[in-house]
């Protein structure tokens, strides 16, 4: 069973925080998430998360991509 879900930027930064307070958006398409950025001037990020399983092992992939506000 999956018990935490963090989101992080490709240098590891943890911006999970962000996206919970809205101060960061999360896109699956590149080009949603560019199109935001643009409209709002701001920029384009990959994001990745990890989970974290009931054993501790935790596994990275990627999600897609983050427009901080």
């Amino acid at each position: 069973m999956i018990s935490n879900i963090q989101y992080l930027t490709p240098e590891g930064v943890n911006v999970t925080k962000r996206i919970e307070e809205g101060r960061t958006l999360k896109f699956k398409e590149r080009k949603d998430a560019e199109a935001k950025a643009n409209f709002i001037r701001s920029y384009v990020y990959e994001l990745n998360y990890y989970l974290s399983n009931e054993k501790g092992q935790r596994v990275i992939k990627q999600f897609g991509y983050a427009v901080p506000k």
